[in-house]
């Protein structure tokens, strides 16, 4: 224990050494859809395959061949994430997403709520998404 009563940097407890690994690829992950997204915008060529988050996506994956009636080999990767997905739970929503990462940063709309009752922020979320 450090002076101040707060323990150390090394007798972190495991649950606030992965709270900073997530913060970590999430703000990797993050500044490589904003380089993607940048880059895209500008024509500029990239280091990265421009579409890397979209192959990387299982449902956009399986969507995409369901749609196109076909095959597309590159989608695969997404598997990837589906591996990542069954030993390691919600990899690709809580780690890598941009999205989800926007909703971590933000309130995204989590709080406290009182059961039955639904916030406007929650509701805001909920409408538009359940008419597409």
């Amino acid at each position: 224990m450090s002076e101040a009563g707060k323990p150390s940097g090394s007798q972190l407890s495991p649950a606030r050494n992965w709270r900073r690994a997530r913060i970590a690829v999430q703000i990797i992950a993050f500044t490589v859809f904003l380089y993607l997204l940048i880059g895209l915008s500008n024509s500029v060529n990239l280091l990265l395959p421009h579409h890397l988050f979209f192959i990387l996506d299982p449902l956009a994956g399986i969507m995409t061949m369901i749609a196109g009636r076909e095959f597309i080999p590159v989608m695969t990767f997404g598997a990837i994430t589906l591996a990542l997905a069954v030993f390691s739970g919600r990899a690709w929503c809580g780690w890598i997403c941009p999205m989800g990462t926007i909703l971590d940063w933000t309130k995204g709309g989590r709080g406290r709520r009182l059961p039955g009752r639904e916030s406007a922020s929650s509701l805001s979320f909920s409408v538009p998404l359940s008419v597409l």
